[in-house]
């Protein structure tokens, strides 16, 4: 069947307390973001790719 990976990061707050553990430099490296997959009735599938950058991103057309 069809089949792929894709990294699509982590969504998260890089600001968090949690993550004092690393330099400010290397979080920033981070891939922050999410997938949206479409699956149709026979199993082809798109996947779009959604980008956080400064707390917004867009997705299906709009801002958020």
């Amino acid at each position: 069947g069809n089949k792929a990976a894709f990294n699509i990061g982590g969504l998260f707050d890089i600001k968090d307390k949690a993550f004092g553990y690393m330099p400010r430099m290397s979080r920033r490296n981070w891939a922050n973001g999410f997938a949206i997959v479409h699956i149709d009735d026979n199993g082809e599938f798109h996947t779009n790719q959604v980008t956080v950058w400064n707390d917004s991103f867009f997705a299906e057309g709009r801002k958020y």
